[in-house]
């Protein structure tokens, strides 16, 4: 793989905090930055990311003293697109920006890296549903482009840029003012005709702005937490799974029946919720919505009636509602429920 400069720009204020919201905790010990670096380090092994630090930067400092930082002594002068200019200093090497206000997993760094281009930028499609309540004065802050074929998407703050585009970035560095952002950047770039492709992450990142959407990034819903640690466990089994969206089932739900029959032939089926007020950070509700156990996989009526009963067990319905779909385990010898922390202070 190509050398990639990584620059995670950390330097402005939140207005949501006062805390700078690289040291925002996520609950187990670690922050923000600590998760940012530790998706960088996984997807590019011995990379080095350079943090440009402005607001309280010495606290940041002094948190986390094993990073390469680089302060922006007038930080308040511009935004991120002047904090990228001030301490972008190579420019013959692929170059990856992303936001110091926004979280990805790994395996989404490592996917969009591996993607080839002038310019790789990362969207969202489904950006004013990324989670249930997302407030509207959120809505419209979020930085905006009009992609086809989804239309207008949000920028998620992450970016790639070739040494081509590099080059010219630092030719044409001294045309942006302070307050220039990188959606106008991108703009040149098209305008200057480099070829720019798009990654849409369909919401799955998080920015520090909303506190149910960092905890449903880092949760997930009861099916993206059961896949995620499907491939992880050595003695224990998460059973295969199909998941449905709310959209996916109103567009063709007879195509849907068919998808589970074809892959659970001849087995009974649990339907379970999967809603994103599951598990939450405060509250659990557990048992709050319907799960229908031991149906059988043939009976079409029986599984498309027990869906339905289930998404209509949560009320509200957004198109990314979803439904998890396992086979039923009878002959349950014991069960239990797994914490991940000590319920009882030490």
């Amino acid at each position: 793989m190509d050398k990639i400069n990584v620059i995670l720009l950390a330097a402005g204020h939140n207005k949501y905090s006062e805390k700078p919201c690289s040291l925002w905790s996520l609950g187990n010990g670690k922050s923000i930055l600590d998760w940012q670096i530790h998706a960088f380090e996984t997807a590019l092994p011995d990379c080095k990311v350079n943090i440009a630090v402005g607001y309280d930067y010495q606290r940041i400092i002094n948190n986390h003293p094993q990073y390469i930082f680089r302060h922006i002594s007038n930080w308040e002068k511009g935004g991120a697109l002047y904090s990228f200019l001030s301490i972008a200093h190579d420019y013959s090497s692929h170059t990856l920006v992303m936001y110091g206000d926004t979280v990805f997993h790994p395996e989404t760094i490592a996917e969009f890296i591996g993607i080839k281009g002038d310019v790789i930028v990362a969207i969202d499609s489904v950006w004013k549903k990324r989670f249930s309540e997302r407030s509207k004065e959120d809505i419209e802050l979020a930085e905006t482009l009009n992609i086809e074929p989804h239309g207008e998407v949000e920028y998620t703050g992450l970016v790639k840029f070739s040494p081509r585009v590099m080059e010219w970035i630092s030719q044409h560095r001294d045309s942006y003012q302070s307050k220039s952002g990188f959606i106008e950047l991108l703009r040149d770039l098209k305008d200057a005709h480099f070829e720019i492709a798009t990654y849409n992450v369909d919401g799955n990142w998080a920015e520090m702005n909303e506190n149910s959407d960092l905890v449903h990034f880092i949760l997930g819903s009861k099916a993206e937490t059961l896949r995620r640690i499907q491939p992880k466990l050595k003695k224990s089994k998460v059973c295969d799974q199909i998941t449905l969206t709310w959209s996916i089932w109103t567009k063709n739900a007879k195509h849907a029946v068919e998808k589970i029959q074809s892959k659970f032939a001849g087995q009974r089926l649990i339907i379970r919720s999967s809603s994103s007020e599951e598990d939450g950070w405060e509250t659990a509700n557990a048992g709050v919505f319907e799960s229908i156990l031991d149906i059988e996989c043939n009976d079409s009526e029986a599984v498309s009636e027990a869906i339905d009963n289930v998404f209509s067990s949560y009320g509200e319905l957004p198109s990314h509602s979803q439904v998890l779909i396992q086979p039923f385990i009878g002959d349950v010898a014991m069960s239990g429920v797994l914490f991940t922390c000590d319920l009882i202070p030490a």
